[in-house]
């Protein structure tokens, strides 16, 4: 279906072509521990500590983050039957916990009195906290039209695209040894692409490609990438970083 708008003083007829998506995540410095292997980690049980962020982050949002994190470490390792942040708050007291949350959020590691607290958490070896460091998002607009021998613009299109990017932090902290066995950052970038395309013979076509310069916001973005997929995402990828022997 065709909609109507007006763009720079004339009217157009836009078409939303079709709406794509790209998503990708990688590891960055990472640090492993010798002695963190699937065996240990299978023997010393492993739970979530709990997920913060550098920026503003509410409690129901962390709890949730912190229970698809497990869900994406069981789902990938299920050998390693990953526990919840709630089992870590009931074995070290619900206050020791939320100073860790604290501190963690503040400056993306644990301090050695909170690492030091982590050993009433009889029965877990390892506890794993993440931070998001990095949420951006960036709006573009490409112009991809197309020119007919004699210069004109026959095929007037528009692609506007909206990403969103995160870096997070994770320490995975040993309990016994009072150490972080594993460190590192994951960085999650997804984009949503809608492309506008109009009617060639429509004689104000060219004003497509005018519109990329003004800004226009008569050509509509997709919606934003919101953060729990892409926290589902980067979830997943460290997941994978897991020892798998």
């Amino acid at each position: 279906m065709f909609k109507k708008y007006s763009l720079l003083g004339f009217v157009l007829c836009l078409v939303s072509a079709f709406t794509f998506a790209s998503c990708a995540t990688k590891a960055i410095g990472v640090r492993q521990d010798a002695s963190f292997k699937k065996d240990s980690i299978i023997a010393g049980k492993m739970a979530v500590g709990g997920i913060t962020s550098a920026k503003e982050m509410s409690d129901g949002e962390m709890k949730s983050y912190a229970n698809i994190l497990m869900d994406q470490l069981n789902d990938q390792r299920k050998d390693y039957s990953v526990a919840p942040a709630a089992t870590v708050a009931d074995k070290i007291g619900t206050d020791a916990h939320k100073s860790m949350l604290t501190e963690y959020a503040e400056k993306g590691v644990l301090g050695g009195e909170n690492i030091k607290k982590l050993k009433g958490a009889d029965g877990i070896r390892y506890i794993v906290f993440a931070r998001v460091d990095v949420d951006t998002v960036d709006k573009s607009m490409k112009n991809n039209s197309k020119k007919g021998k004699d210069g004109k613009v026959v095929s007037p299109s528009i692609t506007a695209t909206v990403s969103r990017k995160i870096s997070v932090s994770y320490n995975i902290y040993d309990t016994g040894r009072g150490i972080s066995a594993w460190s590192g950052s994951m960085e999650t970038k997804k984009s949503e692409s809608r492309q506008h395309s109009a009617d060639s013979g429509l004689s104000t076509a060219i004003n497509v490609a005018k519109s990329v310069s003004s800004g226009s916001d008569k050509v509509t973005y997709p919606d934003t990438p919101s953060l729990k997929s892409l926290l589902a995402k980067n979830f997943k990828g460290f997941a994978k970083q897991m020892p798998k022997k």
